[in-house]
């Protein structure tokens, strides 16, 4: 489906004057994205002193502290091996006190790895759950720094599915999360036109925020989903991968940044904001949601397959959303 069958695209913005970059390297990072695409997660989840005879997997022992329970995971992985690699660090973070950061994965290790580091994290006790205030936030690579079209993009398609995208990966009426953590993107059009750059870069506290690893190589970090089970997790996951290669096909085809209605945007801003704070929604805002879910699995079918072999209908029945609607 192209960006300009959207129902509510309202026109493409010529984002020469503020981005020079190369063309055919972009299409050839498009044409491998399957074999180069890597996400990257980050399970948050509390510990609370709440179990002191921990497991990661062969390995067993006794923790007081979280700095003793943090280095126990890292000691143990890194002795184990196999999928034990993908850990990257396990720390305190801000939000909770147990954050814990994998490698970025390869589309077939997402499941397996995910699997095992939720059963390490149960096994030490640690409760990964929205209802303690965590969440489970998402970096995808391509092993290049794309360009700032694409990532205006990128903050576009995320904003026009804002409300979809939390009904799919949230559970906004039991989770006890911060708001202030995944605030919706602003109009990366307006931003630019006022010469204040991408929100995504300025304000890492966005549903989507940009990292730069180096000169050569840029992440997407999707902020706004909730801890959930491997497979649930996986599928996010493959439709975040596919927001940002959709993002590289408008800027290869359209050479601009794809424009959104205005009144679409007043109510994706009024309806995040009202599920970002954990309020239920009426009948009518319910049904809008219902829709634009079915316009997202269209929008990125393609996408989605080219990714993971699965279909938008595949993606619904596995998060248990609307799958005999569709």
């Amino acid at each position: 489906m192209d960006v300009k069958d959207l129902k509510d695209y309202a026109g493409i913005k010529d984002f020469s004057n503020y981005d020079e970059y190369d063309i055919e390297r972009l299409k050839e990072v498009r044409e491998n994205f399957k074999d180069n695409v890597r996400c990257g997660f980050e399970l948050e989840g509390n510990w609370g002193d709440s179990l002191y005879d921990v497991k990661v997997g062969e390995r067993t022992g006794t923790v007081y502290s979280l700095d003793q329970l943090h280095a126990f995971i890292e000691d143990a992985a890194g002795s184990q091996g196999g999928l034990y690699d993908t850990l990257m660090c396990v720390y305190e973070d801000g939000s909770v006190d147990t954050e814990l950061v994998t490698q970025p994965l390869k589309v077939e290790d997402i499941q397996p790895a995910l699997s095992l580091w939720l059963d390490v994290l149960y096994d030490c006790g640690v409760v990964v759950d929205s209802e303690e205030g965590a969440g489970c936030h998402m970096t995808v690579s391509v092993g290049a720094a794309l360009p700032s079209i694409t990532k205006a993009n990128t903050e576009q398609i995320v904003r026009y599915f804002a409300p979809a995208l939390l009904e799919l990966a949230c559970y906004c009426s039991i989770s006890c999360r911060d708001p202030d953590y995944y605030k919706l993107n602003r109009s990366p059009i307006r931003r630019y036109d006022e010469q204040r750059g991408l929100d995504g870069t300025s304000n890492k506290y966005r549903a989507v925020h940009f990292k730069s690893f180096n000169r050569n190589v840029t992440g997407f970090e999707f902020r706004y989903p909730d801890p959930a089970t491997s497979d649930r997790l996986y599928v996010i996951a493959v439709l975040n991968m596919a927001i940002v290669l959709k993002a590289m096909k408008i800027t290869i085809d359209h050479d601009g940044v794809f424009k959104i209605k205005n009144e679409r945007m007043g109510k994706n801003r009024d309806l995040y904001q009202k599920l970002a704070n954990h309020h239920s929604v009426t009948r009518r805002s319910a049904d809008y949601i219902r829709e634009m879910v079915f316009e997202l699995m269209e929008f990125l079918n393609d996408e989605i397959g080219e990714i993971s072999g699965l279909t938008g209908k595949d993606v619904l029945k596995c998060l248990r959303r609307y799958c005999d609607e569709n």
